[in-house]
């Protein structure tokens, strides 16, 4: 690679970082882009999850018309996690070994 390759790309990177600046800045819509904009807790009007995020969910869900399925048993709750975590179902005595000592906290 010579040097005028170089200096050739430099130039060119340079005139792209600088044209932004030269044309200037709309200083209207820099205020009120989402990023200089102070973040606000939420309000939450009743929370009936034990997630505050799955407020948020129920909320989208009832604009939609829709509503939260129903709990999935133990055992999809295993296979679940074996094949997002490991790739495959899980082996007959490792779901009796998870089944055999529910708990409330399955996940």
């Amino acid at each position: 690679m010579n040097l005028y390759f170089f200096n050739e790309r430099f130039l060119i990177c340079l005139i792209i970082g600088i044209l932004p600046f030269c044309f200037g800045n709309d200083s209207a819509s820099s205020v009120n882009h989402w990023a200089y904009i102070a973040p606000e807790r939420p309000k939450f009007s009743e929370l009936n999850h034990s997630n505050p995020i799955d407020h948020f969910i129920v909320e989208r869900l009832k604009e939609e018309g829709m509503r939260l399925s129903k709990e999935a048993t133990p055992e999809n709750q295993l296979r679940r996690v074996y094949l997002d975590l490991i790739g495959r179902p899980p082996q007959p005595d490792e779901a009796q070994s998870f089944l055999l000592n529910p708990t409330d906290l399955e996940y």
